[in-house]
């Protein structure tokens, strides 16, 4: 086995405590013809990818990237983070709901995805910042 798959086997059985999780991915529709400064919407593109993550709080321990993260007003302290696979493609829009069936749906914030350690430009686990979506909906969906 190679260090990268011996790594991730390790990461996938800590995030084997975490819960289901559901991935819903969206591309941006312009299709009713709208002009170039008019909103269009979000459309769910693709199947859903159902997976394990382990989501945890944001923690502001002094020192510590997220409480820079937390004073530079980019994360919340209401925010979460979430531990995922590292193979687990996360570009583009996505909404992530936890549980099976999904209780609450989150968005992936701005400031995304951390990478976590790196073998030979593959990411062992994601750490993703995420914020409570109230309506379950992500804007212009």
């Amino acid at each position: 086995m190679s260090l990268l798959n011996d790594l991730r086997n390790d990461a996938n059985s800590i995030l084997a405590e975490g819960q289901a999780i559901c991935l819903r991915y969206y591309a941006y529709s312009n299709a009713s013809g709208l002009s170039y400064d008019d909103s269009g919407s979000l459309v769910v593109s693709g199947t859903n990818l159902w997976t394990i993550g382990l989501k945890q709080l944001i923690s502001s321990k002094y020192g510590s990237s997220e409480a820079q993260l937390l004073l530079e007003g980019k994360i919340l302290k209401d925010d979460s983070k979430l531990y995922i696979n590292g193979s687990i493609p996360t570009s583009g829009t996505l909404k992530i709901g936890l549980g099976s069936p999904v209780t609450e749906w989150f968005r992936v914030l701005s400031e995304g995805v951390d990478n976590g350690p790196m073998v030979n430009g593959d990411a062992v686990y994601k750490k993703l910042f995420m914020r409570f979506l109230p309506t379950g909906s992500l804007d212009n969906e």
